[in-house]
């Protein structure tokens, strides 16, 4: 995940960015409904996954779908390569 990541455009779900937070080295387009903000310079955010990809392809033409559900079921039909990676954590809720 880490390699793949690694300087990469990253586009999550809320819940799922505040689950696994910043990580050094990437940057986030975060979709969500609520009225979520981020201090971080790394990080975007976008009412729908539709305005997501609209204005990432202003600034970059390789954008790693990283999750949650939603995100994922939506885009699923899109993606050109999918990499499956596994985490060992117990996330609360």
């Amino acid at each position: 995940f880490k390699a793949i990541t690694y300087n990469q455009w990253l586009l999550v779900g809320r819940k799922t960015f505040e689950s696994m937070g910043a990580l050094p080295n990437r940057k986030y387009a975060v979709v969500t409904r609520s009225s979520f903000t981020s201090d971080n310079e790394n990080v975007l955010i976008f009412p729908s996954i539709k305005d997501a990809l609209t204005n990432l392809k202003k600034i970059t033409d390789h954008v790693i779908v990283s999750g949650g559900g939603e995100i994922y079921k939506s885009l699923i039909d899109q993606v050109d390569t999918l990499h499956i990676s596994t985490i060992d954590i117990e996330p609360e809720g």
